[in-house]
């Protein structure tokens, strides 16, 4: 029979208790401790988000939509980021919701979401979506003013795309 102070449980995967039973050196009698719980939030696994799409040059996306994580500690938060070349993500100031409407846009960008579960339970990074811009759209020209005779057929008019 060991004789432990202390006690180091191993990773838990359920909630748990524990208590203490000791026995008096002459083994007449058993007396036990309070019982101590220790909860396991459920493992915390990522929501994903939603709303890939093309849009007009500098035009309001339609909004991005987040799937909540599930499992961890409640409440969760939520930190959209962006990027414009698909590789180093900054956060979007002010962007904590489930859910993220873009302002205007003039160039593709990628989104992604930071997903936390309270209590130091988890953070995942969602999937990736992405705001594909169509570039600026112009009218081009057509040729210069012409100055013809009466009756006369003009020049042909060209233009530029």
């Amino acid at each position: 029979m060991r004789n432990l102070k202390n006690y180091s449980p191993p990773a838990l995967v359920y909630t748990t208790y524990f208590r203490l039973a000791k026995t008096s050196a002459n083994s007449c009698k058993t007396l036990t401790t309070n019982i101590v719980i220790i909860t396991v939030n459920p493992e915390f696994t990522a929501g994903s988000i939603s709303g890939s799409q093309f849009v007009c040059y500098n035009s309001v996306p339609e909004t991005l939509t987040g799937t909540a994580p599930t499992g961890g500690k409640f409440p969760y938060s939520y930190q959209w980021q962006k990027t414009e070349n698909n590789n180093a993500y900054t956060n979007i100031s002010g962007a904590t919701s489930l859910n993220f409407t873009s302002p205007s846009l003039t160039s593709n960008t990628w989104y992604r979401q930071i997903q936390s579960s309270a209590e130091g339970c988890g953070t995942h990074t969602t999937n990736v979506v992405t705001v594909t811009v169509f570039p600026q759209f112009s009218a081009g020209t057509i040729s210069s003013d012409q100055s013809i005779s009466y009756n006369s057929v003009p020049a042909v008019l060209t233009r530029t795309a």
